[in-house]
């Protein structure tokens, strides 16, 4: 019976064996993920240009300071401010542009040797720095010591249209064509023989005006008919009368009769006729009349400017002269001990030279050792003499 049950076991447990039998799986680690697909960097923005927020507009240069004006009419200067002529409330140099405080509404700025004055939309006019001779207007100037570091008023001027400064004195043209001057007047650049004068005086004889401008101590006049006429100071020719001796009246230039822009350096001047030819008279020591010759002290009538063409602009410094071409580029010539005139030399040009690496300039400003360019870009850049910060920032 025994052997009995243990088949009858045995039987029972084989169908546990029979061919449906499969062996456990041992579980396996779950599969890798799938690496993401590689996803392409985003693009570098692309640098644009920013618009300046109150671009430049127009740069003016007389001695060792510049002004800049803005589309907003504000007003910043640099360089030179031992006189208040800055207009920041101080007199130290400064490297860097400073605005000058309270100016807002300025058509137009213009900077003497140690003054600076602006136009106001109205036509009033302010100016700031040296007194001394009155070239700030106010009536109470012409005196040892008198200055401002902060703009005033010029007496009895509301009406300008255009200001030229010179050293030490400073021309307006009126709305109704006619000129005065104050400041400086011992050579008879206000058009009277008087040493100086506080308050503007008026040019006698003159009418039609539509452009004045001043060197060193002599102005010109440019009438609607494309003449020219000059007073004050003649001793180097600046007047271009033929003639020699300074005259308080003003005289016509000899045999120019078609100008359409005129410009006054130190002791010379300079005029773009109709035809695209400049004409240029006055001190040529330095080759500052840019007809092939130096060392002429006084050339009383004009002479031509050689190797010129497509001149869209004239600016004359203390003894160099420039001009801007209409694609942009300039060219210089005349005194050059500081590197004036851009050519990378030092060396004296009694030609029109090219300023290099120059390129969209669209207005030009000239001191006494260095020059300015307003660019395209709405950036200045100068170059020449760094004497008391001149050539000012690296970037405007």
């Amino acid at each position: 019976m025994r052997s009995r049950a243990a088949f009858l076991g045995l039987v029972l447990l084989l169908p546990a064996c029979d061919d449906r039998y499969r062996p456990p799986v041992r579980p396996t680690a779950p599969p890798a993920p799938l690496a993401p697909a590689p996803v392409a960097p985003a693009p570098a923005p692309v640098a644009r240009p920013v618009a300046p927020v109150d671009p430049i507009v127009s740069v003016a240069s007389r001695d060792r300071h510049s002004c800049i004006r803005r589309r907003s009419g504000a007003i910043a200067c640099w360089g030179y401010n031992g006189d208040g002529q800055l207009g920041d409330g101080s007199r130290v140099d400064q490297p860097r542009a400073v605005t000058v405080p309270g100016l807002s509404d300025i058509s137009e700025v213009t900077t003497g040797l140690n003054y600076s004055c602006a136009r106001r939309s109205s036509g009033a006019v302010m100016c700031w720095g040296n007194n001394e001779d009155g070239q700030l207007g106010d009536g109470l100037g012409a005196r040892p010591g008198a200055r401002s570091t902060a703009p005033i008023a010029v007496k009895g001027l509301n009406d300008a249209e255009e200001l030229a400064g010179g050293d030490a004195h400073v021309c307006a043209r009126r709305r109704a064509g006619s000129v005065v001057c104050w400041g400086l007047g011992g050579h008879g650049q206000l058009g009277a023989i008087t040493e100086r004068s506080a308050t503007p005086l008026v040019i006698p004889g003159l009418s039609k005006v539509v452009q004045v401008v001043s060197g060193a101590n002599h102005a010109c006049a440019r009438r609607s008919g494309g003449d020219v006429l000059c007073w004050g100071r003649d001793t180097e020719g600046q007047l271009g009368d033929e003639a020699r001796g300074s005259k308080p009246k003003p005289v016509p230039v000899v045999g120019l009769a078609d100008a359409t822009l005129l410009v006054a350096g130190g002791n010379h001047t300079c005029a773009l006729r109709r035809s695209g030819a400049v004409a240029c008279w006055g001190s040529n020591q330095h080759g500052q009349l840019g007809d092939g010759k130096s060392g002429v002290f006084s050339q009383h009538t004009p002479v031509a400017a050689v190797g010129l063409k497509d001149v869209a602009e004239l600016a004359a410094g203390r003894d160099h002269t420039c001009v801007r071409t209409r694609d942009g580029a300039a060219a210089c010539w005349g005194a050059n001990a500081g590197g004036q005139l851009g050519d990378a030399t030092t060396t004296s040009r009694t030609r029109p030279t090219a300023v290099a690496r120059l390129a969209g300039a669209v207005d030009l400003a000239l001191g006494t050792a260095h020059s300015c360019a307003l660019l395209s870009t709405g950036n200045v850049t100068c170059w020449g003499s760094d004497a008391h910060r001149a050539l000012g920032p690296r970037r405007l």
